[in-house]
């Protein structure tokens, strides 16, 4: 489902197949809209793509150096242009949380995946750290070990969310309810591990 938009940046989604097997974070209307839309980035930002690896963030491209791409503003999503052969472009908005430099993304797939998928979206956590974004995915399977996670330690606050605020639904993919509800999840399973294992930093190239 997802394959065609997760190639589409070198990193952005680079836990593709983790997230065609595990599933995302999903929603079938927008949870993120143009309203409630932060935009942290100036259209025209150019950004360099690193990876987590062994503890610190190493260049993401080939020959030791970072994948580098242009943000732009299109139809009301943040568009992600990458250079290089294949597709080139991945949208996704913001939500800031306002706290800790915390946003929810949310992507967005392309029309063409649009047609094979009954949701649209699907959501990450993104933090503003040090001169740069931190980006953590999470797939279905993340969700699950959470939600195992909160029946134990905090069962009258997690009793009632399923059905609720979440489900699980086919292909592994778990459907949000409300972006009240990602943002109290996605900041909490990013500080406890419940996240893939691609975490990607993005940082702006200052200009000369």
């Amino acid at each position: 489902m997802l394959r065609r938009f997760i190639e589409a940046a070198p990193r952005l989604l680079a836990a593709a197949a983790v997230l065609l097997l595990g599933g995302c974070l999903v929603s079938k209307e927008p949870l993120v809209t143009a309203e409630n839309a932060a935009w942290p980035l100036a259209a025209g930002t150019v950004l360099e793509e690193y990876e987590l690896a062994n503890g610190r963030f190493v260049p993401s491209g080939e020959n030791g150096k970072p994948a580098r791409g242009t943000l732009l503003v299109e139809n009301g999503h943040y568009v992600w242009h990458t250079t290089g052969e294949g597709p080139e472009k991945t949208a996704f908005r913001l939500h800031a949380l306002g706290r800790d430099g915390l946003y929810v993304v949310m992507f967005a797939l392309s029309e063409h995946d649009r047609k094979d998928s009954d949701f649209p979206v699907f959501y990450g956590l993104l933090k503003e750290e040090r001169g740069q974004f931190v980006l953590w995915n999470f797939t279905g399977g993340d969700f699950e070990r959470y939600a195992a996670h909160k029946e134990k330690t905090a069962p009258q606050r997690w009793k009632g969310t399923e059905g609720k605020d979440w489900r699980t639904v086919a292909g592994g993919d778990v459907e949000i309810a409300s972006l009240a509800f990602l943002a109290e999840i996605l900041p909490e399973m990013a500080a406890l591990g419940f996240h893939t294992d691609e975490v990607s930093a993005y940082r702006p190239v200052k200009r000369r």
